[in-house]
């Protein structure tokens, strides 16, 4: 991602235990600032295996083209440990996807830390770019399939858990 051209490390497995004759990928880029993203896509016995790596390819394009650090496959695992977490724990991620906006306000109820999401790229109508995961559940700014488009800033001042 940063320009320069690396030779693939590539794996192969082939499991003799596998239930059904189908393929799978997963595509992985680590970009020069060390963020990790991934791709993954099922394939079928009637699909070509080629289609199966356009898939995985398109998303994890997708994600890296939406200028977050995390995916939308990570993002909302994230929100528990920003919660825990002593002090402000701050992500930028891509578009926002209902996991993430679910798994805030989950997080805010059951350990009464507190969320800001701040969209990046849009602006809402009042010229404020804050909103809350409860104004994002009520579709103020909802794009396809529950996802708030746009480059977001998830910021948490966690509740300092000490596991004892």
């Amino acid at each position: 991602i940063d320009g320069k051209r690396q030779r693939p490390r590539v794996e192969i497995v082939n499991d003799p235990d596998a239930l059904d004759a189908a393929s799978g990928i997963l595509i992985v880029a680590k970009t020069s600032t060390g963020c990790i993203f991934g791709g993954s896509a099922l394939g079928s016995r009637k699909e070509k295996p080629n289609k199966t790596g356009k898939n995985a390819a398109k998303e994890i394009i997708s994600a890296l083209e939406a200028g977050g650090c995390v995916d939308g496959w990570l993002q909302d695992q994230l929100i528990i440990y920003m919660a825990l977490a002593d002090g402000v724990s701050e992500v930028v991620t891509g578009g926002l996807t209902l996991h993430t906006q679910t798994a805030i306000d989950i997080a805010e109820q059951m350990t009464n830390s507190k969320f800001e999401v701040k969209c990046l790229d849009n602006m809402k109508g009042d010229g404020s770019t804050t909103t809350s995961a409860n104004e994002q559940a009520q579709g103020l700014i909802y794009g396809a399939k529950g996802l708030v488009t746009g480059r977001h800033l998830i910021r948490c001042r966690g509740i300092g858990h000490a596991g004892k």
